[in-house]
């Protein structure tokens, strides 16, 4: 119990930065483990206060410290200190300008992660391995290495996908109830309008009777051109509220989508990786075979709902996307298609031009996202045939899959959640879809975006 306070009192000093307080409890651990020549825990200790001396930048303390860790952990076998190390390793040699040693040390962490199957060492080493290839200018190594690591992301299950998602409904539910309101609102105005416009009426008629029939029918015309005009303008002003509007939900949609990812892989990623840390010291410093137990599970559990975080995060905004942009995200997707080994994906995606704005990568990524779930999801097709290329300030897309089509006659736009999610982004791109599909013939999208 004394060792466990101290080494809690040693983290917590370390968490508040006050790195002096927290060597000192660290050095008392130490002494104490090697009075009981426990190995194990002296190993851990070692590598603890190493992160403190580098946390302190006093950089060769924390490497003779990590050396020391890392020769105890492979005398007894502590492989959670050991990989630790190895990672340690990585990271000193890439801040001091030796990307052999740093890629060396990356890959033994790698590799013993993987051998016992620590899947969130394993991402976060293959991720270190894709910033240091990036760093070198090796851009293939260091776009495979990074599916790499958001593959593994992407297998651990979240816990907390339920919430997240119903929390997502509701602000939608929201929002709709909102616009909602906007229309009643809309059209109460619009019938107060009606209504004056039929009390002016009423009275012109009173005051026309002693008039003569000609100036009766002058006032007439003219009112009912004036209604006519008011509708129209009201009219005009409807479609451009509503266009407004679709777009600024797209946006939003896609700001909310990406600050969530955000905030759960800087925010609640990190919340669970140190939790995580925590239980692994105190689980290797209990002696009750039944606390370790439930000490390694919860730890495990820990580590999946870490994952599913990452993976919910990807999900929402893909990190291939804003990092290596349209192309690179494009041919990634599709290669996750192919990997289901049920669709055959022939697809070309010529647009070596300098990266677009933002929200129109977004926009277009979702365009074909969209596409693709509809076939998955209805058509029950074999292969999907893709094109994406620049013509004269414009980009042609060209999507067919040979699925089993549908009767458009029988299917409106706005009830179907796909289309109509296809049809808005392309409205707020300005460009211009043309859908061709008949029962048992396939279908098929033509869709222009104007680049200027």
């Amino acid at each position: 119990m004394y060792i466990v306070s101290l080494s809690n009192i040693a983290n917590i000093y370390y968490k508040l930065e006050q790195y002096q307080k927290a060597e000192q409890a660290y050095l008392e651990v130490i002494e104490f483990n090697k009075n009981t020549q426990d190995n194990e825990a002296l190993a851990l200790s070692y590598a603890n206060l190493a992160s403190v001396y580098a946390s302190d930048l006093k950089q060769e303390l924390s490497f003779e410290y990590i050396n020391k860790a890392l020769n105890l952990a492979k005398r007894t076998h502590n492989t959670d200190v050991e990989v630790q190390a190895y990672n340690f390793f990585g990271i000193y040699y890439s801040r001091n300008n030796d990307p052999d040693l740093a890629e060396e040390y990356y890959k033994k962490t790698a590799e013993l992660a993987k051998s016992f199957d620590d899947i969130t060492t394993l991402s976060i080493a293959y991720n270190n391995l894709s910033l240091l290839s990036e760093k070198n200018k090796d851009f293939e190594n260091a776009l495979a290495y990074y599916k790499l690591s958001s593959a593994l992301q992407d297998s651990i299950i979240n816990e907390k996908k339920l919430g997240i998602i119903l929390d997502l409904e509701s602000k939608y539910e929201k929002k709709k109830n909102e616009a909602e309101i906007f229309r009643l609102l809309q059209r109460n105005a619009e019938q107060e309008i009606r209504n004056k416009d039929l009390k002016i009426s009423m009275i012109s008629a009173v005051s026309l009777v002693v008039l003569l029939l000609g100036t009766l029918f002058y006032f007439r015309l003219k009112s009912r051109k004036d209604k006519i005009i008011a509708r129209q303008k009201i009219q005009q002003l409807e479609e451009e509220r509503k266009l407004l509007a679709a777009q600024a939900v797209l946006v939003g949609q896609e700001n909310e989508r990406k600050r969530i990812a955000q905030e759960l892989h800087d925010g609640i990623g990190v919340l669970l990786s140190t939790a995580s840390m925590h239980f692994s010291n105190v689980q290797e410093n209990s002696a009750d075979e039944k606390s370790v137990k439930l000490l390694k599970k919860a730890n495990q559990l820990l580590k999946r709902a870490g994952g599913e975080v990452r993976k919910i995060s990807h999900n929402m905004m893909p990190g291939v996307l804003s990092k290596f942009g349209l192309q690179e995200a494009l041919e990634d997707l599709f290669e996750n298609v192919e990997d289901g080994g049920e669709i055959v994906v022939d697809y070309v995606v010529d647009h070596k031009a300098e990266r677009m704005e933002e929200n129109m990568e977004i926009m277009l990524y979702r365009i074909v996202q969209e596409m693709l779930n509809n076939t998955l999801k209805h058509a029950q097709a074999t292969k999907i045939v893709f094109s994406l290329n620049k013509e004269t300030e414009k980009l042609i897309i060209r999507y067919f899959d040979n699925g089993k089509g549908f009767d458009q006659k029988e299917i409106k736009l706005e009830k179907s959640l796909g289309l109509s999610g296809i049809r808005s982004r392309v409205d707020f791109l300005k460009g211009s879809m043309t859908l061709q599909t008949e029962p048992g013939k396939g279908t098929r999208y033509d869709i222009s975006i104007p680049l200027a």
